[in-house]
Formats: C-alpha cells, sequence, structure tokens
C-alpha cells in the first residue's frame, strides 16, 4: 500500500517545492513579452513531477518482483524515463528539433525491444475486425505513431492546464479498459491531476520534460491496450483527433510561409480557440470536447465513427468561421486606427483571411 501512495506523495511534494527545485536545477522559463506572455518567471518542474514518481514506481515493481510487473514497466522506466532526461536537457538548454526526433525514434525502438507486445501485428477496428500487419510495417507504425503522437502533445502545451486535463481524460478512458496497464493509467491519472491544480494556477509548467515523456508514456500504454484488443483503432482515432490534426495542420503551413516547421507560433487551434471566446473559455471548450467524444468512444466503440465526425466537424468549422471572420477584424482596426494600428499589424504578421486555415 505504501508502494502506491509513495509516487503521489512525492509529486505533490515536488508541486509544493517547485521554485526551490526549479531554481537549484536551470529549468526556471522567463516571460519575454512576445509568445511566453506569463507574469513571471515559471518553473518548468511539471514533468518532474509526474516522470520521476512514475519511473521509480515502475521500476520499484520490477525491483521486488511484483507479480503484476511486465515489460511495460521496464519500457516506461527506461524510456519514457530516457525521453524525460532528454526533454529536461531540453528545458535546460535546447535541443534541436531533429536531435529530438532523433532519439524519440531510439527510444521508441528500444522499448519495442524491451516489450515486444508493442509490436502491432494486428490492427483491431469496430469495422472489420483484426486487419494483419507485416513485422516490418509494424516497426515502423509504431515508431512513427510514437514520435508524431509526443510531438503533437508537445505542441498544444500552450496553455495552463491544458495538456495535463487531457492527459488525465485519457487516462480515465484507458483505466475503465482495464488490461495489464490499469494500475499505471491509474498512478498517471491521478499524478497529472494533482500537478494540474498547480499547473492551472501558473505554480509551474509542464516543460518538454512533461508534455514528451508523458505522451510517449500513454502511448505505450494505448498501443498494449490495443493489442490485447481492449481499445479499437476508431476509439483512439477520437481521442487523439484534435492534437494530431492540430500538428498536422501546422507542420505543411510554416513551411508554405517560409519558416521551419519546429518554430512555435500563436496558430494553434486552442490559441486561435482562445482569441474568440477567451483563454479559460477555450479550456473548457477544448477539454469539454474531447471529455465528451473520448468517453463516449470508449464507452461505446461503436459510436467512434460518430464522434470522429463531430470533433471534425468542430475543428474544421470553427477554423473556417475563423478565417471568414478575419477580414472582418482587420477592416474595424484599420476604421478605428490609433491605437488598434499595432493590432492590425500583428493581424496582418499572423495572416488574415482564408490563409488562416
Amino acid at each position: 500500500m505504501f508502494v502506491d501512495y509513495a509516487p503521489i506523495l512525492l509529486t505533490v511534494a515536488i508541486c509544493i517545492f517547485a521554485r526551490q527545485i526549479g531554481e537549484r536545477l536551470g529549468v526556471v522559463d522567463q516571460p519575454d513579452n512576445l509568445r511566453k506572455t506569463h507574469p513571471e518567471p515559471t518553473p518548468l518542474v511539471g514533468g518532474i513531477a509526474i516522470m520521476v514518481p512514475i519511473v521509480m514506481w515502475s521500476a520499484t515493481r520490477i525491483a521486488f518482483g511484483n507479480p503484476h510487473a511486465g515489460a511495460l514497466d521496464l519500457a516506461v522506466a527506461l524510456c519514457a524515463g530516457g525521453i524525460a532526461v532528454v526533454g529536461f536537457m531540453d528545458d535546460q538548454q535546447m535541443i534541436s528539433p531533429v536531435g529530438r526526433l532523433l532519439l524519440l525514434a531510439i527510444f521508441s525502438i528500444v522499448a519495442l525491444k524491451l516489450a515486444p507486445q508493442l509490436f502491432v501485428y494486428r490492427i483491431h477496428t469496430v469495422t472489420w475486425g483484426w486487419l494483419s500487419v507485416s513485422p516490418a510495417l509494424s516497426m515502423v507504425l509504431v515508431v512513427l505513431a510514437l514520435m508524431g503522437f509526443s510531438s503533437a502533445v508537445n505542441m498544444v502545451d500552450g496553455v495552463n492546464g491544458l495538456v495535463l486535463a487531457l492527459v488525465c481524460i485519457w487516462s480515465v478512458c484507458l483505466a475503465l479498459k482495464g488490461g495489464a496497464g490499469l494500475e499505471m493509467a491509474q498512478l498517471l491519472m491521478v499524478a497529472c491531476f494533482v500537478t494540474l491544480l498547480f499547473n492551472a494556477r501558473g505554480r509551474l509548467f509542464l516543460g518538454d520534460c512533461g508534455a514528451f515523456a508523458i505522451a510517449f508514456a500513454l502511448g505505450l500504454m494505448v498501443i498494449e491496450s490495443h493489442n490485447e484488443g481492449r481499445i479499437p483503432l476508431e476509439t483512439v482515432l477520437v481521442w487523439f483527433l484534435l492534437p494530431v490534426v492540430d500538428c498536422l495542420r501546422l507542420i505543411p503551413l510554416r513551411i508554405l510561409r517560409g519558416r521551419s516547421p519546429f518554430r512555435p507560433d500563436r496558430l494553434h487551434f486552442h490559441h486561435r480557440l482562445g482569441e474568440r471566446i477567451g483563454e479559460p473559455g477555450a479550456i473548457v471548450v477544448y477539454v469539454g470536447l474531447v471529455a465528451l467524444t473520448s468517453l463516449t468512444a470508449t464507452v461505446k466503440p461503436e459510436l467512434s465513427g460518430f464522434c470522429v465526425c463531430v470533433d471534425a466537424v468542430f475543428y474544421l468549422g470553427f477554423l473556417l468561421a475563423d478565417a471568414l471572420a478575419a477580414p472582418a477584424r482587420t477592416f474595424e482596426v484599420e476604421r478605428h486606427g490609433g491605437a488598434n494600428v499595432v493590432a492590425l499589424q500583428e493581424n496582418r504578421r499572423r495572416g488574415a483571411g482564408l490563409d488562416r486555415l
């Protein structure tokens, strides 16, 4: 019982002493009044508060021969833990995006070697049943899925509380399906919820240590649950549709504008939504939509196709409406002039009209 409570107590302790830990480790995010608009320096220790307890918990289960421990624990302890270290180094001193992706690929391959049950030799679907996948293609699919999902979650980490709230929802859905990763999903859910209480108040940020490693660990659990036949592909698509599709939209958009696809901006879906209804409202709408469709698809997998349509219609509908409204907003700024010129220049810089899609 102590082993079950110990990780959560460690998460609470790290969150309480977040500022001291951040300053000691040199991971404090400084505001720049441009993209980083938080009012004061904020420690990037949210990922540490979640990943250190989870890695220690997994390692303890293995070391003491817990009958429920398995290869998944080893993959999470070594590979997700390794990615957390890489993210921590990135928080201290930026690592090149290409190097970060390469390390994600390497840890994904190592995870497959440590836990062969993660190989997706068959894809479980509601519509067509089980679809066979060749061994060579299986490794490619798993590596790309882990790399892509981790990167997509990192791109969503632009508003306090958003990523942690999403991970809480996905962990609840994963726990509802049971299976070998049940206890780990429950621990991830509670650790993220505790950290969310501090993150939502601006006491700490998740950092790359958290965004990449948490997404990677969650991805491992989802893949194993899928391979056990507990989660069909359509349900997984519902869970992760919004962050993944937004990532796929932004990469070519940045390239077309002559920018690096890895360079951050404020054109993400959650940023655009926040401009319309305010940041708190954007979080409520985004998290509420994901919670509604994800829980529905989890309890009733046969409704996954409908849930995908709901997410897609909302996402594309909002982007189209926002793009069509941009010229009108630009006209209003030009008509009023004066102090609004700065807002007009910012609107033009970010791109008005249909190119906002």
